[in-house]
């Protein structure tokens, strides 16, 4: 039997939610309400929701739908923010008390994302959440990464389009062990080629380490990805530093580590050009007869 599922992207109408340079919360937790649904249903579990448009519904009238829904679970999306804005970062997820089926979904939920560069900051019981204490099925709300951190996760394209995936550290980076399957369907669901998760260094010579995963295509992890080291630069550009060249090191974790050297022509802090390449050394001449 088919599990039903209902999602409540958190705020709406005229709650904007947490905000940060433009950016607002419920527009954030409708694009990823929407996403997740889209995965589940491709899953074979049924979806409903509380909203899919920007409109406005009290909790109370939010636990009420979730209890009239005949659903399994009820699932509340929003994004985390903090008084000092770069302070934090990871996901965490909250439920009424840390028992039962409820719980173990949160940890499940965590536990997967972490597996896509997110650090979990793990199960949090909040009973006055009218979302978790007036429904009377197993539900949680997730706290999906903090809006307020100037390194967001972003779509990115200078040909193909890559999700940009931001990791704290280098050591977290190399520990990724991603949910391929999970990874096809959430590329899918945004028609992506990829995920390009990075971690910034503090050396003078290389920018950032990388990985780059693309399921989609049958390519688990690749060594070397142009296109997508020229968007993590366009990217760096925008929300970093904007530099004229970015060095990025990938394929660490494949014992194959590429330099991917891009070189960006820009005025007064437009991009006009963008340029990739690197550098090889002679392995050993083999002839090849035909």
């Amino acid at each position: 039997m088919a599990y039903t599922v209902i999602i409540d992207a958190g705020h709406g109408g005229s709650d904007y939610g947490a905000t940060y340079e433009g950016r607002r919360e419920k527009d954030d937790n409708l694009n990823l309400a929407l996403a997740v649904g889209r995965i589940l249903e491709d899953n074979c579990v049924n979806v409903e929701y509380t909203r899919t448009t920007d409109i406005y519904n009290t909790p109370y009238e939010k636990a009420v739908m979730g209890n009239n829904s005949g659903a399994d679970f009820f699932v509340s999306i929003h994004r985390n923010a903090v008084p000092t804005p770069n302070t934090a970062s990871g996901i965490e997820t909250l439920v009424y008390d840390d028992n039962g089926i409820k719980a173990r979904m949160a940890r499940n939920i965590n536990s997967e994302l972490s597996k896509l560069g997110f650090i979990n900051r793990g199960v949090i019981e909040r009973p006055n959440l009218v979302v978790l204490k007036r429904t009377r099925i197993p539900a949680v709300l997730v706290e999906a990464g903090f809006i307020d951190t100037a390194l967001p996760i972003q779509i990115v394209s200078t040909g193909l389009k890559d999700i940009m995936l931001p990791v704290d550290t280098e050591e977290h980076l190399k520990k990724l062990n991603p949910n391929f399957t999970s990874m096809v369907s959430l590329c899918c669901a945004q028609d992506v080629v990829g995920i390009h998760a990075f971690a910034l260094t503090d050396g003078a010579e290389t920018t950032a380490i990388c990985r780059n995963f693309a399921p989609r295509y049958g390519i688990n992890e690749e060594s070397a990805t142009g296109t997508s080291s020229c968007a993590l630069a366009c990217y760096l550009f925008q929300h970093y530093r904007q530099q004229s060249q970015y060095v990025f090191e990938q394929g660490l974790n494949l014992g194959s580590v590429s330099r991917l050297i891009v070189n960006i022509t820009h005025q007064g802090g437009s991009i006009d050009a963008v340029h990739v390449g690197g550098y090889g050394h002679l392995v050993c001449k083999k002839t090849l007869f035909i």
